[in-house]
């Protein structure tokens, strides 16, 4: 009998939270709404893991059943029978709706099934065997005729190998070949092989050290483990084959998407809190906060408009100049077309960096006799920013304390790369039939089409996707988010790996309005890396974090770290 066997979780299934233990304390701060008296959501989620250790060390084996935990914190909560077994079905209930399919592994069971003569599923785990063959029902993975092991019900677990030996004295005939399929080094691995068993491990369902670092520590806010969980999710989703792509998928998903979600999030929050009803996101770099901003007004219920408007250095600086009655004519009317001049309260949003953008606009709406205070939302914004009379300029990076924002040293280079457009830039407005269209430079921005752009904006949205799949409503502060998001975001620029710089190292990039001088990052040296310390050698955007993940040197380390202790002096 030829058979292929899968571990269940975090290779089939895997869960919205970061961690297994961290539904407990969602459980915890489901049981306080429901009026069932606990302590604090995390106090309770480490009675309920103490619960399962204690019943453990009592359990035949070592496995338990998630009835005998239940028995342990009946009588440390002093439950009554009815209440105990609430709370227990909630669990269940909680468990059913937080676990997924991991991407991509419907195709594989399908397609073992057609090539062998029995599928099994075996799990080290404490829930009830019918549980979790109805969740893999739910997710197409169980057929009539398949099998589950479950831990808890058989009191032998993969971990120790007793499983394993249990399955093939059931199996009903002899087996002459067992491939089996999981993710633990040793459970699903080292173990099985021991035993003659084939055995391929998948990884892919751990989380990443991204992941790792925005899910926290447990004794945190339980929302960090939901974001956590959906940067894994997308992540898994990735649809790409090129190795060059699947690092803009996964890097879309880990850092980009959380910081866009996150910037989004509070230009929303600050135009409710001022009246605003209408977001205008200027191109190219508002292009994909515009979707991302759609999509959570949308879902998260701000009766705000967002709208992308064409703009750009070389189409506002010319037209706000005096004697420029011809572009001032065709901008304002674009503009007016928009509807920035008909009353209703809006604010721009850029990404940054010194507000001279905000201001031309400012001049040719004056100009045409507009009376409405211009408002901006930026990412961030370098020191001296500043805004036309009484218009404002309020900057998301900025609400860091100022040793950490440093906006200065985001390289702006790679934050205009995360947010290109695909169309190319905007060189002014000509009048047709009545309409006032955008002169594009081209209508399809094709370099940044051709390293991925497209996969990039596509990974973001699938982060923002499951996001919001799992949270209804926004649960942390925009101020909260920033600075886990800036945690995550410094841990990929200050230590990319090799793979990563490479890639993002090596997207050209052009810091002028003609688009004619394209550098990169990390640029090729004539000679070893560290000719690019010197002033003359390097791009203005160095990276050389990237350059040092690339080719490691001694005077590339003793650069970086001569060049972190000025900026922490002069801070």
């Amino acid at each position: 009998m030829r058979v292929v066997s899968f571990d269940v979780f975090d290779t089939l299934l895997v869960r919205v939270q970061a961690r297994p233990a961290d539904l407990f304390a969602l459980l915890g701060a489901e049981l306080k709404a429901a009026g069932i008296n606990v302590p604090s959501p995390i106090t309770f989620a480490q009675l309920r893991q103490q619960a399962e250790l204690g019943a453990r060390r009592t359990a035949p084996g070592g496995e338990v059943t998630l009835a005998e935990i239940y028995a342990t914190l009946k009588v440390v909560f002093n439950w009554d029978a009815a209440i105990c077994a609430r709370v227990q079905a909630m669990e269940i209930n909680l468990e059913e709706q937080s676990l997924k399919a991991v991407p991509g592994m419907l195709a594989r069971v399908r397609a073992a099934r057609e090539s062998v003569d029995a599928i099994w599923f075996l799990s080290d785990m404490y829930l009830p065997a019918a549980c979790i063959e109805a969740v893999l029902r739910r997710e197409g993975f169980f057929c009539d005729g398949d099998r589950l092991f479950v831990s808890g019900e058989y009191r032998s677990s993969k971990h120790r190998g007793d499983l394993f030996a249990k399955v093939r004295a059931q199996a009903g005939a002899p087996i002459t070949d067992w491939l089996h399929i999981g993710d633990n080094p040793h459970a699903d691995d080292a173990v099985p092989r021991s035993q003659g068993i084939r055995t391929e491990l998948l990884r892919e369902a751990a989380l990443n050290r991204y992941e790792e670092l925005a899910g926290g520590k447990q004794t945190e806010l339980p929302w960090r483990s939901l974001l956590a969980g959906a940067m894994r999710r997308a992540r898994l989703a990735n649809p790409e084959t090129d190795p060059a792509r699947r690092i803009i998928w996964d890097t879309g998903c880990d850092i980009v998407g959380p910081l866009v979600l996150g910037f989004v999030h509070w230009c929303l929050s600050e135009a409710k809190s001022r009246g605003v009803r209408r977001l205008y996101f200027v191109a190219r770099d508002g292009q994909l906060p515009q979707r991302v901003a759609s999509r959570l007004a949308s879902a998260w219920g701000f009766d705000i408009e967002c709208h992308y408007l064409h703009g750009s250095r070389q189409a506002w600086h010319p037209a706000a100049e005096q004697g420029a009655d011809e572009l001032r004519t065709q901008a304002v009317g674009y503009f007016r077309q928009a509807g920035l001049l008909n009353g209703t309260p809006w604010a721009m949003v850029d990404i940054g960096w010194h507000g001279n953008l905000q201001r031309s606009l400012g001049k040719l709406l004056a100009l045409d006799g507009g009376t409405q205070p211009v408002t901006g939302f930026y990412f961030g914004l370098v020191p001296g920013a500043s805004a036309l009379g009484t218009d404002t300029v309020l900057g998301y990076w900025n609400q860091l304390p100022a040793r950490d924002h440093g906006v200065r040293r985001l390289n702006h280079a790679l934050w205009e790369i995360f947010l290109s457009a695909d169309h190319g830039g905007v060189l002014g407005y000509r009048e047709e039939a009545g309409r006032f269209e955008p002169v594009l430079r081209e209508p399809r921005n094709q370099r940044a089409l051709a390293w991925g752009m497209e996969t990039l904006q596509a990974a973001v949205m699938k982060f923002a996707e499951l996001w919001l799949e799992v949270v209804p409503k926004p649960p942390p502060t925009p101020t909260d988010w920033l600075a886990v998001a800036r945690e995550v975001y410094l841990e990929f620029y200050q230590r990319p790996a090799f793979a990563e710089a490479t890639v993002w190292g090596g997207i050209p990039f052009a810091d002028g309005q003609v688009e004619q001088d394209f550098k990169c990052l990390t640029p090729s040296l004539d000679g070893p890396p560290w000719r690019g310390i010197l002033p003359w050698q390097r791009p203005l955007y160095w990276w050389a974090e990237g350059a040092q993940a690339q080719e490691a040197c001694w005077p590339l380390r003793l650069y970086l770290a001569l060049r972190d202790a000025k900026r922490w002096l002069t801070d």
